[in-house]
């Protein structure tokens, strides 16, 4: 992508509603350069407005209000001019069980995409050239009756720009139903 250093317009007040959070996950496997997207213009300028190539399946990981989170993170270093952007998913998986238990192995040892999609009905494009491992995760049977029993996992990545917005439409090609 082709950067300016010039800006061309200012950030207004947002009027409309705007929510915090996150509805649901979708984590695809990262296929490398082998799936392809097209950016929109005008309306949708800079959106995700299809994918083409290899394409993954995105599969949809269901949790409880208010326990997963999307965030970037800016790290910039003036002295070597490089600017790059920490992504991050954390979700949680209710109830410890061996099939839970073997989908956290999986997601361990493997690298991923992830499409977001956040309490604006929102969709966001993770790991996009360089993909997302999991970073941290904790698990057990938790100690009082209302302690988490399951997992906790987060998936990490570095990118060269902020996450991708993706229409509802383009979102919709890959994700595949919950299991």
């Amino acid at each position: 992508m082709a950067y300016t250093c010039n800006l061309t317009g200012g950030f207004p007040i947002i009027c409309a509603p705007n929510t915090g959070g996150t509805y649901e996950v979708y984590i695809g496997s990262w296929n490398g350069t082998a799936q392809t997207y097209v950016l929109g213009t005008s309306s949708n300028i800079d959106q995700i407005i299809s994918f083409g190539g290899t394409t993954a399946s995105f599969y949809t990981f269901n949790s409880e209000a208010q326990t997963a989170e999307f965030k970037q993170e800016g790290a910039f270093n003036p002295q070597n001019h490089t600017t790059f952007y920490n992504q991050s998913i954390a979700i949680t998986l209710q109830k410890m069980t061996t099939d839970t238990a073997k989908l956290v192995n999986t997601l361990g040892v493997g690298r991923w995409r992830a499409i977001v999609k956040d309490c604006n009905s929102n969709y966001w494009y993770l790991g996009e050239v360089d993909g997302l491992k999991v970073s941290a995760m904790s698990g057990g049977s938790g100690k009082a009756k209302g302690d988490l029993n399951g997992f906790s996992i987060t998936l990490s990545g570095a990118e060269q720009d902020v996450a991708k917005q993706v229409t509802t439409a383009a979102a919709l090609t890959l994700i595949t139903a919950a299991s």
